[in-house]
């Protein structure tokens, strides 16, 4: 069984009301039987599936903070229809403080707290962000707060977006970039970062979890330049399984990732995501990272056009710094029509690393 995780929608909040509608709680809090099913978990599921399913664990009250020990600041790190992030601070430390909106629905503060349980269950590890604690006390007042840890250069999308004003040939190995601190992305960044994050992924596929939004907005990067895989939100429960629909806008289902997404999703729906759909999503997220952070696909709309293109065989053309090996050998593989003939993350990892030295980008 797997737990299929989708990203977290962040909220779409005026900036002067930010605070109001954090402290003020939450219309839509849960019932005393939803508090103690988040706290103590699901048995039944827990007896039938085994402590792999992250949901069903109890939470673990080591990382309850309490509100004596975290600040909430007022700089905005992060904006959407239904959370926002906010700078924080835990017994001094920076953090990430993610949080819903009041009135948002109850089915979001349910996705926050998912988001809890997956980051518990995951773990630590390096190219993933940290959960570094979260505040449930107010659940019955409807709303909770994720601490997670602070990546100080923000999302890869941003990040790369900055340099392409600054962009030299690809052969001259380097582009200029990050205009305010003066420092320099090289094409050993751009395979460190898919390196790197291909790891996150292998790590995933390792604990049977499918991330379901793998893109460069969903990757941030520490202060010292390392990509983290982020946003974990969005699961729910359905026979057992995890998932979260992105194929149609309805009333519980945000828009879709649709230039990411792999081809059998647009078939069969996303009760069909699987370790080999995040294989296709990394194939876009590489071409995203060779290109500066360009947008995939930015000829076609979300509809029957763009579904049989990709029918027919059309897909994303070699971007500007990525060389001809890595765009057949590795990006294209992930974008394979047969999920089972795509290559998983611990091949990717190896394939990028043996290219990177070949080319000659593996050192500083």
């Amino acid at each position: 069984m797997i737990v299929t995780v989708i990203t977290v929608a962040a909220l779409v909040l005026v900036f002067s009301r930010t605070f109001t509608i954090i402290w003020n709680g939450n219309i839509n809090g849960l019932t005393h039987e939803e508090i103690a099913e988040f706290m103590n978990g699901d048995k039944n599921i827990r007896s039938v599936a085994g402590s792999g399913y992250a949901h069903s664990q109890p939470f673990n009250t080591k990382h309850e903070v309490t509100k004596n020990r975290f600040t909430i600041g007022k700089k905005v790190l992060g904006l959407g229809e239904f959370g926002v992030v906010l700078q924080g601070t835990i017994d001094g430390e920076t953090v990430a403080v993610k949080t819903v909106k009041a009135g948002a629905g109850k089915q979001h503060l349910h996705y926050l707290l998912s988001e809890i349980k997956i980051l518990s269950y995951l773990g630590s590890h390096e190219n993933l962000v940290e959960l570094r604690g979260a505040y449930t006390k107010q659940l019955i007042s409807g709303f909770a707060y994720i601490f997670l840890e602070y990546c100080a250069l923000g999302n890869l999308e941003d990040y790369l977006r900055k340099s392409i004003m600054h962009c030299r040939q690809r052969n001259q190995g380097y582009v200029k970039f990050h205009q305010v601190e003066k420092k320099l992305i090289t094409l050993k960044d751009l395979f460190d970062w898919s390196i790197q994050i291909a790891a996150a992924m292998e790590y995933l596929s390792e604990k049977k979890v499918i991330h379901g939004d793998l893109a460069a907005r969903n990757v941030l990067l520490s202060n010292d330049g390392v990509a983290k895989v982020t946003d974990f939100g969005l699961s729910r429960r359905r026979n057992y399984e995890y998932v979260k629909c992105v194929s149609k806008k309805s009333e519980t289902d945000g828009p879709q990732p649709w230039r990411w997404v792999a081809i059998e999703f647009f078939h069969y729906g996303p009760f069909h995501l699987s370790l080999a759909t995040d294989v296709w999503s990394y194939g876009v997220l590489l071409w995203e990272i060779f290109s500066l952070g360009k947008l995939p696909y930015p000829q076609y709309n979300y509809n029957e056009d763009f579904v049989k293109a990709l029918e027919n065989g059309i897909r994303l053309h070699r971007p500007e710094y990525a060389s001809d090996l890595l765009y057949e050998n590795i990006m294209t593989p992930c974008w394979n029509e047969d999920p089972t003939k795509r290559p998983m993350f611990c091949n990717i990892s190896l394939k990028l690393k043996e290219l990177q030295v070949k080319e000659g980008f593996d050192r500083g």
